[in-house]
């Protein structure tokens, strides 16, 4: 999870999957040094919404930050990182810088989901981009590289449609182009804390 916005209100909800207090603690400073951060700067967190998410039905940023952290799945959060500092554990918006942040922290691929279709790719890594809904991945057939709401209108479970996209992991890690690589989608951002985004 790298949208500190995306995560605002929470800290309880997320507190039994922390490895330890000191992670959970190290995740609660790092949410008050944000919003620290955008006080010093004349903004507020609470407006996360774009219209894009209004459209799609969520009503406000705690609906959204929820959804946000049920992406994020239900195993156990091993540690909090700064922006762009290597892991020490295993385990591992706004799209560029988020991708940007977590190459630099390790990560040699980006699975990205999305539901309104983010064009992205990146410079420094492949970019496999996991559509969640039929309509968008059927209108970017040529972006999206993986139908992850197949689980919901096939009769598939969820470990072998797993098992569908860590095979196209290993494709890519081996050689195969993401469509991002093939249009040559090259985004390249690193946060700066006046754009309050992460």
């Amino acid at each position: 999870m790298s949208e500190v916005t995306e995560i605002l209100g929470t800290f309880e909800m997320l507190l039994p999957r922390f490895r330890d207090m000191e992670t959970a603690f190290k995740f609660e400073k790092a949410l008050e040094w944000y919003v620290d951060i955008g006080r010093k700067l004349g903004l507020t967190l609470e407006a996360n919404l774009v219209p894009e998410n209004i459209e799609g039905g969520l009503i406000n940023n705690y609906i959204k930050s929820l959804c946000a952290v049920m992406k994020g799945r239900t195993g156990v959060i091993e540690d909090v990182i700064d922006y762009g500092e290597p892991l020490k554990k295993q385990g591992p918006g706004n799209d560029p810088e988020s991708v940007t942040g977590i190459v630099a922290s390790g990560a040699m691929m980006m699975c990205f989901s999305t539901g309104k279709g983010t064009i992205t790719g990146n410079a420094t890594c492949p970019v496999i981009k996991i559509a969640s809904n039929e309509e968008t991945f059927n209108k970017l057939s040529d972006d999206m590289y993986f139908d992850g709401s197949r689980l919901l209108r096939e009769k598939t479970d969820i470990d072998a449609l797993g098992e569908e996209l860590l095979n196209k992991i290993i494709a890519v890690a081996s050689g195969e182009k993401t469509w991002s690589e093939k249009w040559r989608q090259r985004q390249f951002q690193i946060w700066s804390a006046g754009k309050l985004s992460l």
